[in-house]
């Protein structure tokens, strides 16, 4: 959860504890409790939000940075290493399947976007 949590906040840097709960589908008390976790260890700043100074924007530090990029980078790595045991034809299946899926996703998230759900 800390990682997900640190890669969307990568994602959309200046982010509200609101905004990431919703964008995770978390409980804002989750957000909070995971965002003092990683702010403890010096992955997460907050910063008093311009236009409203009792709310808070955070942000991922070069610590934090560092943890999303190592974790993509395992992801990843497990990632080809499962392509790896599929056959040249299933692998063209998912190679042709991609652009759906990308629409898909991105029609997900601005769904999620706008309707804060």
């Amino acid at each position: 959860a800390q990682l997900e949590l640190l890669a969307a906040l990568a994602e959309h840097p200046g982010a509200r504890p609101g905004q990431l709960a919703r964008r995770l589908n978390m409980r804002p008390n989750t957000v909070t409790t995971i965002v003092n976790a990683l702010s403890a260890r010096g992955m997460v700043r907050r910063v008093a939000a311009e236009d409203d100074h009792r709310a808070v924007e955070l942000t991922v530090t070069d610590s934090g940075q560092q943890a999303v990029l190592a974790w993509q980078a395992t992801n990843a790595a497990v990632l080809n290493l499962a392509l790896s045991t599929l056959t040249p034809r299933q692998r063209r299946a998912l190679a042709a399947a991609v652009p759906a899926l990308d629409a898909l996703a991105r029609a997900v998230d601005r769904l999620a976007d706008t309707q804060g759900t």
